[in-house]
């Protein structure tokens, strides 16, 4: 590539014109392992799309059994005192069923880009792979984040109510 007369001025890379070969030998066989990477993270990201899908489903019957199950409680409660913990759960559970379906959705897009991408050498799709990527990364470290500062505000409530069982 010595030849300068090939030179795009704007990028500073020599332009392809077909008379050279686009890739040596050595970086076909790159491409072609990226791509088994690629075909193979497409796989494992099908699992965890079903297993996700799974999760979501039993949560969500979860949910709605305490929901129902809520009101069952009451009448057999003979003290009077309403039964707030089943469909507390309830909520709870729908609560995450719910913060589950954008993981599945850039689990699916994940995917889907990867096996395109590997497939059909398409670029715009292996920038569509690592946006999504990127973007469930996101998803999950804020989650864990929130998570983290939801557990740190809940404890002292835990304690205070704990010590008052003691009682």
């Amino acid at each position: 590539m010595e030849n300068t007369d090939y030179m795009n001025e704007e990028m500073a890379q020599p332009i392809h014109t077909g008379e050279e070969p686009l890739f040596n030998e050595n970086q076909r066989e790159q491409m072609s392992q990226a791509c088994s990477y690629l075909i193979s993270i497409s796989k494992w990201m099908k699992f965890f799309f079903v297993l996700t899908l799974i999760g979501i489903v039993m949560m969500l019957v979860a949910g709605i059994v305490f929901l129902i199950a809520g009101p069952v409680f009451d009448t057999m409660d003979t003290t009077g005192i309403t039964s707030m913990a089943p469909r507390f759960a309830g909520i709870i559970y729908l609560v995450v069923a719910a913060l589950y379906v954008p993981m599945a959705i850039y689990i699916k897009r994940i995917f889907t880009a990867a096996e395109t991408a590997a497939f059909s050498n398409d670029n715009d799709a292996m920038v569509e792979y690592l946006k999504n990527n990127k973007s469930l990364c996101k998803f999950y470290g804020i989650l864990t984040i929130v998570m983290l500062g939801f557990c740190i505000l809940v404890m002292p409530v835990i304690f205070l109510f704990a010590s008052f069982a003691g009682l």
